[in-house]
């Protein structure tokens, strides 16, 4: 399903988005990200659109108080916010233990 799928309605425009959408894939080609590059991008995009989204001016919230306000009140931006942390931090773990997995061949 493509946005073009979505009728225009309540601020939502299907063109305005796949443009954007279509825009953004084409800088990630250019660019040739590695795949940890792009989690890491996407994790940071999506953080940074849930905090626009939930109203947050400058430094958002810790995970702790995401956490907590998801179970307490789920908007979408905090939804956002803690998924991108979530996919920013198992990438970083992932990538550790690579590391350490890299590490380990080399020394047998």
């Amino acid at each position: 399903m493509t946005t073009k799928d979505f009728p225009k309605r309540l601020e939502f425009d299907p063109d305005k988005t796949n443009d954007t959408y279509e825009k953004l894939v084409n800088i990630f080609k250019d660019q040739k990200l590695t795949t940890g590059e792009i989690l890491i991008a996407y994790g940071n995009l999506g953080y940074t659109l849930g905090a626009s989204i939930a109203g947050y001016k400058g430094t958002g919230p810790s995970i702790e108080e995401l956490k907590k306000s998801y179970y307490e009140n789920p908007t979408v931006g905090v939804a956002l916010m803690l998924a991108a942390f979530e996919i920013t931090n198992w990438y970083e773990d992932w990538s550790k233990q690579k590391i350490k997995q890299e590490d380990t061949k080399e020394k047998t």
